[in-house]
């Protein structure tokens, strides 16, 4: 009879020869006999991991361990069972079994290594695998998997070593290549990684990740079709893997027909899958549809609370909205899931930006920045919040640092530009936004940018001023004109109520607000009918006043020009007008779409759009004089009086005395933002000081809280031979206090070539009396002038510089002349045609109605 020594031989035999039947039945006898025999308790476990019974097997070598624990194969070998059976943390303890007993056992090592990776226990993972690498520096899976483990500590720079070895070491292996790669994308090193995965590419051409990860390269330096072709070729080998169809969804979203059908197939292949939800989100905000958006994120997050991208994202498309309190809310739920994610901090300043937050913006952002130093985007939208919170020379200098990072960076160039703006350096500032353009010539709001500031300059001539309009329309209005040949709707009867519909984005505290103040309950509800299409996102007191003014009101904030369009055209409205021109959230895309048959601007901006969709430009023969119709594209419209009435400040406090009779010094003023005070204006008001010793001069503007604003200010004054401790320069003022800082001064000046508009109506209205240049080349120099005039006081205008001085300088003489306007100023232009709105609304239905009448003729032949 054979013994157990010959059994075991022979089961032995039977295992190594592939008879797995014979060798588990002899094995299983044998240990009937002796069920304590470790060699056999190991060598049925090892059949049984073998042959896929690893509960079994995990038994049978827990018990060779038992019995024989001085064998490290007992150890090893167990310790494959449990981490095979996913029993990471038993299979540790038996990896470190082995060890003790034979620390040279590289399958060990290796084993311990990739078992303290899987349960997250990454430091010490590395330190295993370095040991390893220590006992076997040929082990290519070792470094390989060394580079792993550091990358996903965040150390994509130090595990490049590794990976470079692993690759050195298996330079076939395309898997080896292509881990290579994306760990120096992840380090930066774009150029490299991008080589990485072309070798990854040539050594399997089907290899799916290779193709995804040499397309998000393209994509980084701006190979768009490159990486969008790239992701096209591995959705053929993968065609229903989600990630890629979220990945085409972005990359087409130019095309929102392509990414609307990759987001469909995302849903449809994962529709309890939050990132999926997420994706449809990011979709809809990017192509306008900012409900949708809100939804998809919001069912993002029901299906996932803790998804931080979903959270954020809805907190953006609440924003986008207007639901700026709901969106912190949110953001602030996303950055507790995520206190370290840059983006996640990013996106919550935007969040405070929409709260009117800036302060806590730019703190956001430093923290990000923090984290994304090399982030050049961050670094330029912290210098917009860090300019919105007063800080500008601090802005100036995130918007270098961005434009160090990237030189060509749009948001950088853009912010740069009206920082520079503020500080008075409007040739730059231009020059600024010139290279906007050039890097992005597709943004219309680059471009209204642009001629915003141009308006500004006095280098600019009229005739530079329409032609760089007229290239705006060539650019960005003409080719969303209508098919030819199509015709509007509407009824043309001539003597029909009209419906009128009015566009802006600042139907609030701002000018437009006070300009309609007046007007919408002042229209004739018979001969017209008012609807207001507000893009505002937030509303405020005057907001609720307008709402309360108007026939009907809309909100487009959130709808792109195509769905703003067709709701103004399933309006029918008659006759649209722009309230915006040029300035910051315009709509001028939606109206070179043509919603109305009549299209007009006016009171928005200074003068022509420059679009050839806009039939017409409200003016008065004073903005607009007679023989300066070539100046606009649009036909002008002169209303008698002025171009617009107003509603006084009703917070306003009673007018003063005259500051100079109790300090026996004249002050002169100007509340008027930095921009407009120009090289020429304050040369003019450094003679007037000079040619009045005692007189002092208070500039205020919001930019004045600036310490670098306000040096370069008071340079500019010596370098033009004037005395700066007789300027003061002040800044920011609560909105219900700026009224009484005109009690401060005697006489206000006007700047030039961009006159004040509201600020000197207000001024006005605290009877300061306003000088101002008359002459002015465009439709913005020519503001004062117009109120001047419809107030009564056309004495105030000045033909020429030397004029200018002798205007004021005669007010400042002759204190009892100045003390009794001032008095009787308020009184005055309230009974003037400036605050008369059922007048002002007559004249401007009446020129709505010859507007009307010329198209119903149009149309009728």
């Amino acid at each position: 009879m054979a013994t157990i020594r010959e059994a075991l031989a022979l089961a032995l035999d039977h295992h190594l020869a592939g008879r797995v039947v014979e060798a588990d039945t002899l094995y299983g006898r044998i240990l009937e006999v002796d069920p304590e025999n470790a060699d056999a308790l190991h060598l049925h476990g090892v059949l049984c991991a073998q042959t896929g019974r690893l509960t079994d097997a995990a038994a049978l070598l827990r018990l060779a361990v038992r019995h024989g624990p001085a064998a490290p194969d007992h150890h090893v070998n167990l310790a494959n069972a449990l981490r095979a059976l996913g029993r990471t943390a038993e299979a540790i303890d038996a990896y470190q079994g082995a060890l003790a007993l034979a620390p040279q056992r590289v399958d060990a090592g290796f084993g311990l290594a990739a078992c303290l990776d899987a349960a997250g226990r990454r430091e010490e993972s590395a330190v295993a695998y370095r040991a390893l690498l220590a006992q076997a520096p040929t082990h290519a899976e070792g470094w390989n998997n060394l580079g792993l483990v550091l990358r996903a500590l965040g150390r994509a720079s130090e595990a490049v070593e590794p990976l470079t070895e692993a690759v050195r070491l298996t330079p076939l292996d395309a898997r080896t290549q292509t881990n290579l790669a994306m760990t120096l994308d992840r380090a930066g090193d774009t150029e490299r990684a991008m080589a990485g995965f072309v070798r990854a590419l040539a050594l399997d051409p089907a290899f799916a990740s290779v193709l995804t990860g040499l397309a998000r390269c393209r994509l980084r330096v701006g190979e768009t079709a490159a990486a969008e072709r790239l992701k096209g070729w591995s959705l053929r080998l993968r065609p229903d893997a989600p990630d890629l169809h979220a990945a085409l969804a972005r990359l087409r979203a130019d095309r929102p027909t392509l990414a609307d059908a990759h987001v469909r197939r995302l849903l449809a292949l994962t529709p309890a899958d939050a990132e999926a939800w997420n994706a449809r989100g990011l979709h809809a905000r990017r192509v306008g549809r900012a409900r949708d958006a809100r939804d998809a994120f919001h069912r993002a997050v029901i299906l996932h609370p803790d998804l931080g991208g979903g959270r954020i994202n809805l907190a953006l498309a609440q924003r986008d909205l207007g639901q700026p309190e709901r969106a912190i809310v949110e953001a602030r739920v996303a950055t507790a899931l995520a206190p370290d994610s840059a983006a996640v901090l990013n996106n919550l300043a935007l969040v405070c930006e929409s709260l009117d937050h800036p302060s806590d913006a730019a703190g956001l952002m430093a923290r990000a920045l923090r984290l994304t130093p090399m982030d050049a985007d961050g670094w330029a939208y912290r210098g917009a919040m860090l300019r919105r919170a007063g800080r500008i020379s601090s802005g100036l200098d995130a918007c270098n640092r961005a434009l160090a990072l990237d030189p060509a960076l749009v948001g950088g160039l853009v912010n740069r530009a009206v920082i520079r703006q503020d500080l008075g350096d409007l040739d730059t500032a231009i020059a600024d936004n010139r290279r906007a353009v050039a890097a992005a010539p597709d943004r219309a709001d680059l471009h209204s940018n642009l001629l915003l500031s141009l308006q500004y300059s006095p280098r600019v001539t009229a005739a530079a001023l329409l032609a760089e309009h007229r290239l705006w329309d060539d650019r960005h209005g003409r080719p969303r004109a209508p098919r030819a040949g199509w015709r509007h709707p509407n009824t043309p009867t001539p003597e029909r109520r009209l419906r009128v519909g009015y566009v802006s984005a600042d139907f609030g505290y701002h000018p437009i607000g006070y300009f309609l103040a007046p007007l919408l309950p002042a229209h004739d509800r018979k001969a017209v009918e008012i609807f207001c299409y507000n893009a505002k996102p937030r509303e405020d007191g005057m907001t609720r006043r307008l709402i309360a003014g108007a026939d009907h009101w809309r909100s487009i904030h959130g709808l792109d020009d195509a769905a703003a369009a067709a709701l103004i055209a399933a309006d029918g409205i008659d006759i649209l007008v722009d309230l915006a021109g040029h300035t910051g959230n315009n709509r001028l895309p939606l109206f070179a779409r043509k919603p109305a048959p009549i299209q007009a601007t006016w009171a928005g901006y200074v003068g022509t759009t420059g679009l050839s969709a806009m039939d017409a430009l409200i003016a008065c023969p004073r903005h607009m004089p007679y023989g300066t119709d070539v100046d606009a594209v649009e036909r002008v419209i002169r209303l008698p009086d002025d171009y617009v009435c107003v509603l006084p400040r009703e917070d306003a406090p009673a007018v003063g005395p005259l500051p100079s009779e109790g300090s026996g010094l004249v002050t002169f003023g100007c509340f008027n933002n930095r921009a407009k005070l120009s090289e020429p204006t304050l040369a003019l008001w450094v003679r007037l000081l000079n040619r009045l010793p005692t007189a002092r001069l208070l500039l205020k503007t919001h930019q004045f809280d600036d310490a670098g604003v306000r040096t370069k200010l008071l340079a500019a004054i010596v370098g033009l031979g004037g005395d700066p401790t007789r300027v003061e320069l002040s800044g920011t003022a609560r909105h219900a206090d700026l009224p009484g800082w005109y009690n401060r001064i005697d006489v206000a000046l006007d700047p030039f070539p961009y006159s004040g508009g509201l600020t000197t109506l207000e001024a006005l209205w605290m009877g300061v009396p306003v000088v101002t240049l008359g002459g002015g080349d465009r439709f913005c120099a020519r503001h004062s002038v117009a109120h001047l005039t419809a107030a009564g006081l056309p004495e105030l205008i000045a033909a020429n510089a030397d004029a200018y001085l002798d205007i004021a300088a005669g007010l400042a003489q002759d204190r009892a002349a100045l003390a009794a306007l001032r008095t009787g100023l308020r009184n005055r232009m309230a009974a003037s045609a400036l605050c008369d709105g059922p007048r002002f609304a007559r004249h401007l239905e009446s020129a709505y109605r010859d507007l009307w009448r010329a198209w119903v003729e149009s149309a009728s032949s």
